[in-house]
């Protein structure tokens, strides 16, 4: 998780249950339930707008220009999804003009997209479409499910930090379905939105994968590292040698950082105090687990 902590609140269950079936729209849940309901009670001293980005995202790459009819009709959906589904509808149609939102990073965000995604995403009479290297052009319909996962999160990240002034992103599964290289990309371009906003939204994510924590810890190392040479006189060459591996722009400082793993139903912290990294352990872990099956394998076939 990015930043500063978050406040952590419960609602009591009875008004939960009052008003789970409620077909109430965003702001009319913000004015009454957090609002009047915990903001009333002092149970957080303030309250971040919130977006949460579900698993199960590629859900609405068949909907594309049926998404305005499916989200105002009366079908029961999870009010979550819904939100969803919202934001990436307006995204959608303010991506062209992503260029007005934030005109100096505009052309790395693009970059990224295009490496997460593995083409170029272009919004055409209400339809997304990806442009392949050799020009060929794919309704997100008919893509991949790794790029029908990633670009709905991705054209939100490009749009919504922008436009907001402090923001919490829940991101469920950002490595949905997709490559390493574009996990690794994923985290690239959550740390650069963070940074060039100046740290002012936090990014809540959850996740399985063991190259969503390396990916992190590499850019927390470019962090540590910086840090180090800045302390230093130092050849420039270094300096450029590190820019070089990791943009700048895209280095965590660790004290930005908190990370926790569920084990045996206890909470546990995964920021190595020593090295300040993530705890590499859960990842060896799983390695070791998968050697271990090996070694005993290659032993019955040589017949040791």
């Amino acid at each position: 998780m990015f930043s500063a902590k978050t406040p952590v609140f419960k609602m009591d269950e009875v008004y939960i249950e009052k008003h789970k079936s409620s077909t109430k729209n965003t702001q009319e849940y913000f004015n009454e339930i957090f609002t009047d309901y915990i903001l009333k009670e002092n149970q957080v001293d303030s309250l971040d707008s919130l977006t949460f980005i579900p698993a199960g995202r590629s859900f609405f790459a068949n909907l594309q220009s049926n998404v305005f009819s499916f989200l105002s009709g009366d079908i029961p959906i999870d009010y979550f999804l819904t939100e969803f589904g919202s934001d990436y509808e307006l995204v959608r149609k303010l991506y062209d003009h992503r260029k007005n939102i934030h005109k100096q990073q505009n052309e790395k965000i693009d970059e990224l997209i295009s490496q997460i995604i593995v083409g170029n995403y272009v919004y055409e009479k209400g339809k997304d479409w990806i442009y392949t290297s050799n020009n060929r052009r794919v309704n997100l319909s008919n893509s991949s499910s790794g790029q029908q996962e990633a670009l709905p999160m991705t054209l939100i990240l490009a749009i919504l930090p922008f436009l907001s002034s402090t923001r919490l992103f829940i991101i469920e599964e950002p490595e949905a379905h997709l490559f390493p290289t574009s996990q690794k990309h994923i985290v690239n371009l959550i740390s650069l939105i963070f940074n060039i906003t100046d740290k002012r939204h936090k990014f809540f994510i959850t996740t399985h994968s063991p190259y969503i924590l390396t990916a992190f810890n590499n850019l927390i190392q470019a962090g540590n590292t910086i840090k180090s040479l800045r302390n230093k006189s130092v050849d420039n060459r270094l300096w450029e040698k590190l820019t070089k591996i990791v943009a700048e722009n895209q280095m965590l400082d660790i004290n930005d950082i908190g990370a926790y793993t569920i084990k045996d139903g206890r909470i546990e912290n995964l920021i190595n105090a020593d090295n300040s990294l993530i705890d590499t352990n859960i990842i060896d872990d799983v390695s070791n687990e998968f050697s271990k099956d090996f070694e005993e394998l290659l032993e019955i076939e040589i017949g040791e």
